[in-house]
């Protein structure tokens, strides 16, 4: 669990080994069923990310040119798209986006 004094900074620095870290927990705790948990790629186009979120509504057909430059738009410190990979398969089979809100309150959020 993240402290109240954990730094916005801290955790940008060390997304991909927090992720890591989560995965392998959860992994050890259900092998059953292997999953990764990751950050978005441009090359998920291929992995079923857009079949995945059409699950939940209309997503349409965009090209894989249109895709890369949404994903260039949201792949910044403030969006984290967060996806689940079944490792059997190789597809994404979950999505989540993480916000990360800069706030003025509680000494700027730190």
């Amino acid at each position: 669990m993240l402290s109240n004094t954990f730094e916005h900074e801290n955790f940008l620095d060390k997304e991909d080994e927090l992720l890591e870290k989560f995965t392998e927990e959860r992994n050890r705790k259900y092998p059953a069923l292997s999953l990764t948990f990751r950050k978005l790629q441009v090359s998920d186009y291929d992995n079923g990310y857009l079949e995945t979120l059409s699950n939940l509504t209309e997503v349409g057909n965009p090209s894989k040119e249109e895709f890369a430059s949404r994903f260039r738009t949201l792949d910044s410190s403030i969006y984290k798209l967060i996806v689940v990979v079944d490792n059997e398969t190789g597809k994404i089979i979950a999505s989540g986006n993480l916000l990360i809100e800069h706030k003025f309150i509680r000494k700027l959020g730190t």
